[in-house]
């Protein structure tokens, strides 16, 4: 099912849900005998029905299918691009600059950022924010090992590898490694 059908439905669908809401409530306002709280527990009761639809037919899954169809791009592009960013990562250390973006791959790569962002969640299963700070806790972990960087803070070392807060170091360390950056360095450090 391509992605214009996906659409097409899922706009009839929302349409004839709106259109059943809307009678409801002309029909509140015209007569007495229809009580006010219909209105909204059919509202709630279509919300939940055209969400549960959408999953079950797949409505959702299709769109984010057709998302690169405008992009075509071959597999050999695509391994391409994607190694050429991983260098960029690795031997310039871009991941260091805290106002990374994909229009800055763009510009070193003379590529758009569209197909960039299409080679990175493909080969990467990741977004481009996810990549960058995978490249980004690597470095850090590497600091936090490094006996000379110990008097560094966890702050500097966030900064350092390219955060722009603490606090979003913290969480995205904690989701790589499932635990925090001092207690990573707590488990590496000899007593």
């Amino acid at each position: 099912m391509g992605g214009a059908d996906v659409a097409v439905q899922w706009l009839r669908l929302l349409w004839c849900a709106l259109a059943a809401l809307w009678i409801v409530y002309v029909l509140n306002l015209l007569e007495d005998n229809i009580p006010y709280i219909l209105g909204p527990i059919l509202y709630s009761v279509i919300a939940y029905g055209v969400s549960l639809l959408a999953i079950k037919r797949g409505y959702i899954n299709a769109l984010d299918a057709a998302k690169y169809k405008t992009t075509p791009l071959s597999e050999t592009e695509i391994n391409q691009i994607y190694e050429e960013v991983k260098k960029l990562l690795t031997e310039e250390q871009l991941h260091k600059n805290p106002d990374l973006t994909l229009s800055t791959f763009s510009k070193a790569l003379k590529v758009s950022p569209q197909k960039i962002s299409m080679a990175i969640n493909s080969r990467s299963e990741s977004n481009f924010n996810g990549f960058v700070n995978q490249y980004r806790i690597r470095h850090a972990q590497a600091l936090l090992e490094d006996p000379a960087s110990s008097e560094l803070t966890i702050a500097a070392i966030a900064y350092e590898v390219g955060f722009n807060s603490l606090t979003s170091f913290n969480t995205a360390f904690k989701k790589q490694l499932q635990k925090t950056p001092s207690a990573y360095r707590k488990e590496i450090t000899p007593a």
